[in-house]
């Protein structure tokens, strides 16, 4: 049943606000990304795409499992301030099929994304080795001809997009997934009519309480013209999750 939210304040985070607060430091080397051994090579002609998920993690619930001093340059952006000016960031933009089953690791001779093209969207990843994964597993199996025209695509459609202020929409830290779902729906009308076009993920609470937190939002895509800029929701594979969740305090730095 749809939740009423009218009582519920709904403040709208444009992107271009949030990256007006975020300062990243200077991406140094190109980030050297191979395919793990356990993850196997599955090429599209063996797992053809018929919709993309656009996925976004919550950082609070990340950075709040992160233990001890933080050392990877991407946790010290996205985890390490007082108050980091990152609520749902981007994880990725995957091919998949069934919901089970995707493309990955692909062959490709399509160039990887530049230094320069992966210091640009930092304020959107935080981190320049997970920008080269996404692409090396996922960006290089799609249409795109560049690693750069994959994060040129992931970075239009998430400023496309209006981000709900969940801690807004959390009533004493809690929420339930189908909160999220019709917060998006009001903020963003391409999804009016395909409520099933987004997807929301939970997680074990990484603090050992046996509470569940908000993990990821899944937005999903026809994949025609996704390398061209036409976002046309589509239901994800698979349901949201129905569990009633916490939206973690943010992490203080180490």
């Amino acid at each position: 049943m749809r939740l009423i939210l009218t009582t519920l304040a709904l403040s709208l985070i444009p992107a271009q606000a949030m990256a007006q607060q975020c300062v990243a430091a200077q991406v140094d080397a190109l980030p050297k990304i191979s395919r793990p051994a356990a993850e196997p090579v599955k090429p599209v002609a063996k797992h053809p795409i018929n919709v993309y998920s656009f996925v976004m993690s919550w950082t609070p619930s990340y950075c709040a499992g992160l233990k001890g001093p933080l050392k990877d340059p991407g946790d010290k952006l996205q985890c390490g301030q007082d108050k980091p000016p990152f609520g749902l960031v981007v994880h990725g933009l995957w091919g998949e099929t069934d919901g089970t089953n995707w493309p990955q690791w692909c062959a490709t001779k399509a160039p990887a994304p530049t230094l320069p093209q992966l210091q640009k969207h930092l304020c959107i990843m935080p981190s320049a080795a997970t920008q080269m994964h996404e692409w090396k597993k996922h960006g290089a199996c799609g249409p795109w001809t560049s690693g750069g025209a994959y994060w040129q695509s992931v970075a239009r459609l998430y400023a496309k997009l209006k981000k709900p202020d969940l801690y807004k929409l959390a009533k004493d830290g809690r929420m339930v997934s189908d909160a999220v779902v019709h917060a998006f729906v009001d903020a963003n009308p391409m999804f009016k009519d395909n409520e099933k076009a987004i997807q929301v993920q939970t997680m074990p609470a990484a603090d050992g309480s046996g509470k569940v937190w908000l993990k990821q939002v899944h937005l999903c895509f026809e994949p025609k013209g996704i390398d061209k800029g036409s976002f046309v929701p589509k239901a994800c594979p698979a349901p949201s999750s129905s569990d009633l969740f916490i939206i973690p305090t943010l992490r203080k730095p180490a």
